[in-house]
């Protein structure tokens, strides 16, 4: 059984989507050990190895995906 706890988003503008600035970025916002859900994007493969638990939600357009993995995003 997975808890939700309360979700924090964190959006920035980055330069690219390189695994490189990606990885930069979630290791300057997001605490070691937490959950970060992204898309499917392969830039974020890396992260569970940098020691964050890491679910990727594929939106396909889905809104209601999209309601339940990013509310009032």
């Amino acid at each position: 059984m997975r808890i939700r706890r309360r979700l924090l988003s964190r959006l920035k503008v980055v330069e690219d989507r390189s695994k490189r600035t990606l990885e930069k970025f979630v290791t300057e916002s997001v605490e070691p050990r937490a959950e970060v859900i992204t898309d499917g994007w392969q830039g974020y493969d890396n992260l569970p190895k940098l020691g964050y638990y890491h679910t990727q939600v594929v939106m396909e357009g889905d809104p209601e995906k999209v309601d339940e993995w990013l509310p009032m995003v």
